[in-house]
């Protein structure tokens, strides 16, 4: 995890800011998105980071990426909303497979009801 930590790190702004959730989630807080289509840069950055395999232990390893976004104030202005909306959506991508990552939409709430609560 420290190594995967490591690269979101490098992949965003020194002021942005990244969590571990647990297991294998993080959490990232970008500053200053105005758009989706901003979301997006930050995004495919991110996975540009892990396009390169990993070298734990003397071992190559493949990281896959699923994210999920939401954004604010246009998904909700509560913290623990952004987190769950955010979480739907990472289901989703990772429903998908094919998708890297996916944008919360208000649907996520009865397609994908959360697999955690949020407290």
């Amino acid at each position: 995890m420290i190594e995967t930590a490591d690269r979101i790190q490098k992949t965003v702004r020194s002021n942005d800011l990244v969590f571990r959730l647990g297991g294998d989630e993080f959490i990232i807080i970008i500053k200053d998105i105005r758009a989706k289509a901003d979301a997006k840069i930050v995004a495919n950055n991110i996975l540009q980071g892990f396009a390169i395999q990993m070298m734990i232990q003397g071992n190559a390893l493949e990281v896959s990426l699923s994210m999920g976004i939401a954004l604010s104030p246009d998904d909700s202005r509560i913290s623990k909303e952004i987190i769950k909306f955010a979480d739907l959506a990472m289901y989703k991508a990772k429903r998908d497979k094919q998708a890297s990552y996916q944008f919360f939409e208000p649907s996520l709430q009865t397609a994908m009801p959360n697999k955690r609560p949020i407290k």
